[in-house]
């Protein structure tokens, strides 16, 4: 009998999908992929009270080589379960939430493996309401080993659909920017500011060409914003050193006014200022989540969840003068930041419904604080 139960990680798969020198060996192969997709339709339908014949699935997938087979064979499982499948392409973590919660689809899939190297990939699972948790995963993968072995190893791609999932998550945060502006669709907000994002050669390059420039920024001296899942120029995490001193870099050579960073799905994310000295500062863990308490609420009330178990007041030290006397009015007291998972992701009230829950989110608040002509989200 078939035994994918090594493929979980939490409340994602992950898994070796492909063979490298003195690697380990490949376990997130292509027959796991179709038993996963076929798992997931019959886990939906057991969830939504839906018939197979009236489920439908979008499947994303960020830059990694690996990534369109694993998205195919995902849909083609999802198609002998008899569900309706359709491939979205390069997207988004936050843009297959998205696609749920808005209505389109039942459910999505998102292939990727995160911040991890590129012979690892995985899946991140989503329904209107949520991402699944732990114990949904760990009944998905029963399901999976359970599978029909029937399913052959390759099925015709006309089978499966085909949508843009992007567009319209883009054009979404295009108008929760302007609209928490008070400003009108044509408006460019960040005209005059200098902002460089480093994509990590994963999914976000489209945060620079196709939101921050049509809302007026300047984006010149952007890096890495063209998919290539073999990562060639630094690990896609916010999280290492290597990548921070890289975005931190392109910041003082190109004078930018703000620089961010993301992972490979873009559902994690840094960020970088100046320091007025020629220097810059990294605000990514810690740094980023007191300053986004500061900006949410003077009082902090504002503030539901910040994951990442420290504490406000040890970060009084950020570089930004104003940012720093908001800080002190804080209570920190309240402001408390308590560990919940296992990512800094920051939760503002009703946000995370509508698929802010993770990075994007706060980078766009960060973003709105740093327009001198406009400071709606000063407080």
């Amino acid at each position: 009998m078939k035994d994918y139960s090594s493929l979980q990680n939490g409340s994602d798969i992950r898994g070796v999908a492909m063979e490298t020198e003195g690697g380990k060996p490949v376990n997130l192969t292509l027959q796991a992929a179709r038993d996963i997709g076929y798992a997931f339709g019959c886990w939906l339908s057991e969830k939504t009270g839906k018939p197979a014949e009236e489920l439908k699935v979008a499947i994303g997938r960020d830059s990694r080589i690996t990534g369109p087979s694993i998205a195919l064979g995902i849909g083609f499982g999802l198609k002998r379960f008899g569900a309706e499948a359709f491939i979205s392409g390069l997207s988004s973590t936050p843009a297959m939430f998205m696609c749920c919660a808005e209505g389109k689809y039942d459910g999505g899939i998102m292939v990727t493996a995160s911040h991890l190297p590129s012979e690892r990939n995985g899946a991140k699972f989503f329904t209107k309401e949520s991402g699944l948790e732990k114990g949904d995963i760990k009944k998905l993968l029963a399901y999976a080993a359970a599978a029909p072995d029937d399913m052959g190893e390759t099925t015709g791609e006309g089978e499966l659909g085909i949508d843009d999932v992007m567009t319209p998550y883009v054009e979404g945060l295009k108008k929760k920017i302007l609209d928490a502006l008070g400003l009108p669709a044509d408006a460019k907000p960040f005209e005059g500011m200098k902002i460089i994002v480093d994509a990590g050669n994963g999914a976000g390059g489209f945060f620079a060409e196709r939101l921050l420039e049509p809302l007026g920024a300047d984006t010149e001296g952007s890096q890495f914003l063209e998919p290539d899942g073999s990562f060639p120029n630094h690990q896609p995490n916010p999280e290492n050193a290597e990548a921070m001193a890289s975005i931190t870099e392109a910041v003082i050579r190109t004078g930018a006014d703000m620089g961010i960073i993301f992972d490979t799905d873009v559902d994690r994310a840094g960020a970088v200022l100046p320091d007025g000295n020629g220097g810059a500062k990294a605000l990514d863990r810690n740094r980023l989540i007191a300053i986004m308490a500061a900006i949410s609420d003077t009082r902090c009330n504002g503030l539901h969840n910040l994951h990442g178990a420290c504490r406000i007041h040890c970060l009084a030290r950020v570089p930004l003068p104003p940012l720093q006397a908001r800080l002190q009015e804080c209570d920190r007291r309240s402001a408390a930041a308590y560990a919940r998972g296992r990512e800094r992701h920051i939760r503002y009230g009703n946000e995370r419904a509508r698929g802010f829950s993770r990075e994007l989110f706060p980078r766009r608040r960060c973003v709105h604080y740093s327009q001198a002509p406009y400071r709606a989200c000063a407080g």
